[in-house]
């Protein structure tokens, strides 16, 4: 199973996107793995995902990092609740999509690019059954045993509407500001300030 706690940081999309799915209505839990793991050694993810009534699965495969974690915690929901759909998106996601739903089925979703709207699209699907698959943009999926690409694209054009802060939702949400690329930290807080989206790095 998952030993490191290192990379414990999330990227702060994954909060904009949560609070965005929270103001649609939809009930949102977070829980960050090097939190609990840190908090409690014998944790395991496990014990969340059997003690928590959920419909859909989220997690991040944003940093290249994350994949094993995120992989790992994929596999564990499809052990425990075979039914719930799995999606999972970021950098990592949007680069390796196709690749993730072909090596993976654990995996049901793969959000690519931008993910406010098309996550949303992608839920209200899920749970609501009102938007038809065929119209989420930046989605990759499996279909008949064939990896699909959605054919529409959609780009985020501002980041004004968008909550990067409230994190109440988590299990202990008072640790967000403690989590760093080394773990998570025992030292003072601090927060990420959201003022573009890319990567200055190559």
């Amino acid at each position: 199973g998952v030993s490191s706690t290192k990379y414990a940081c999330m990227p702060m999309g994954l909060i904009g996107i949560l609070n965005n799915l929270r103001s649609k209505g939809y009930s949102v839990i977070g829980v960050n793995y090097a939190v609990e793991k840190t908090l409690n050694p014998d944790y395991t993810v496990d014990d969340t995902l059997n003690d928590v009534e959920y419909r859909v699965l989220l997690t991040d495969l944003h940093w290249y990092m994350h994949a094993y974690g995120a992989m790992h915690v994929a596999e564990r929901s499809k052990h425990c609740r075979p039914e719930i759909p799995v999606v999972t998106g970021g950098y990592t996601g949007t680069i390796y999509g196709e690749e993730v739903i072909e090596k993976f089925p654990s995996v049901d979703y793969v959000v690519t690019g931008d993910s406010d709207l098309p996550m949303e699209m992608l839920i209200d699907h899920l749970l609501k059954g009102s938007t038809p698959l065929e119209q989420v943009p930046n989605l990759v999926y499996r279909k008949d045993g064939k990896v699909i690409r959605s054919a529409d694209t959609w780009v985020q054009t501002s980041l004004d509407e968008i909550d990067f802060i409230t994190a109440d939702y988590f299990d202990h949400p008072d640790m967000v500001g403690y989590l760093t690329a080394g773990g998570v930290a025992r030292r003072t807080t601090s927060r990420w300030i959201c003022i573009a989206r890319g990567c200055k790095f190559n």
